[in-house]
């Protein structure tokens, strides 16, 4: 009755080791930039470790505040260098204000 035991836990704990490791899904992070002058855009970043890649902002005016969705850890860089990371959802502040260069997103 032990050997059966211990031959059963066995094959669990095989089935357990061999299963194919959870494959993550395409996931965009979607962020959403708040411009000095009032206005808004949003910005879809692959973030999915398949498809993650630096995205290039083309928008020329000046950004204050950058709003995350959630699901992703986003790096953004501006033109005139400031360096914001945000992890998970929330919004942070872009100081100085100033336009955005890339964005870089994983997902959580």
């Amino acid at each position: 009755m032990l050997l059966t035991r211990v031959a059963g836990a066995s094959a669990l704990f095989m089935s357990i080791v061999t299963a194919s490791p959870i494959e993550k899904r395409d996931f965009d992070a979607q962020l959403t930039f708040f411009k000095v002058n009032g206005g808004s855009y949003t910005v879809s970043v692959p973030a999915d470790s398949a498809r993650a890649e630096v995205v290039k902002i083309t928008e020329p005016e000046e950004v204050a505040v950058v709003s995350s969705a959630g699901g992703a850890t986003c790096s953004i860089k501006g033109v005139k260098g400031v360096d914001v990371v945000i992890v998970g959802q929330r919004s942070t502040q872009i100081l100085p204000a100033q336009p955005i260069d890339t964005v870089y997103c994983l997902q959580l």
